[in-house]
């Protein structure tokens, strides 16, 4: 890892602070500035190494990837291969990733249709306390700050919406939408879909350990029948609540 993974190859700034010239250029030349960026761009950066189905083709003749060094990145549009060309172990029969490697994947089918949510949103890359954030979260342990911030109408009402007491680790927004059901090398790690909803259809369907969901892995003790029932109270309060946000 290096800065130009992600800023792309950037020797002529370098000399150009080196030399005490300005370098002026626009936000998606080299060194991209991730501020100014589209989110599509945003994203395919970050997908080259967290997206397995991304396509890493060498454009030139030298087998660059990623990065052009003719001047152009070469893949602005998320490129990827088609997931029906793997095979059936990396996804749960509900059609959620299993493997933490597809963690691009979920996050571009949850979240990225809305075409302005990044990596950046949740996540800083360069964050000043690295050796103790290593998951690189804007607010660290307060998780929540991430998603409230443009969730406004939950702030104030935040029980109505989650059904937990607000201090509760129940009441997190991750605990609900970002449940841990990806296999990765050393524990479980979170679904990046995000808008994921605990499905008590899908978990009736196909059983809670193929359907995984927050509210079956938190109350080992009660059966997809419970679950089932417990959502359709909890809907008629949601939409209550989303109505009167609403007027």
């Amino acid at each position: 890892m290096n800065c130009e993974m992600c800023h792309g190859p950037s020797a002529a700034h370098v000399a150009a602070m080196r030399a005490g010239r300005p370098y002026n250029k626009n936000a998606d030349e080299r060194p991209v500035d991730f501020q100014d960026i589209s989110s599509t761009e945003y994203v395919a950066i970050c997908s080259q190494c967290h997206m397995q189905s991304v396509e890493r083709l060498p454009v030139e003749g030298d087998g660059t990837v990623n990065y052009s060094a003719a001047g152009e990145r070469f893949d602005r549009t998320l490129s990827s291969r088609a997931l029906i060309d793997y095979q059936c172990k990396p996804f749960y029969k509900d059609g959620r990733f299993r493997e933490t490697v597809f963690i691009g994947e979920s996050f571009v089918l949850g979240m990225f249709p809305q075409r302005w949510a990044t990596c950046g949103n949740c996540h800083n890359p360069q964050p000043a306390d690295a050796a103790d954030n290593p998951r690189s979260l804007k607010f660290g342990a307060d998780s929540d700050r991430m998603c409230l911030g443009c969730h406004v109408q939950f702030q104030a009402a935040r029980e109505a919406h989650t059904h937990h007491s607000p201090a509760s680790e129940a009441s997190g927004c991750v605990s609900c939408h970002m449940p841990r059901i990806k296999n990765a090398l050393l524990c479980k790690a979170r679904s990046h879909q995000i808008d994921d909803i605990p499905d008590a259809e899908m978990a009736a369907r196909f059983g809670p350990a193929a359907s995984l969901n927050a509210c079956l892995m938190c109350h080992q003790d009660r059966v997809t029948a419970w679950f089932s029932a417990r959502l359709k109270t909890w809907k008629t309060v949601r939409q209550s609540f989303v109505e009167a946000s609403i007027r």
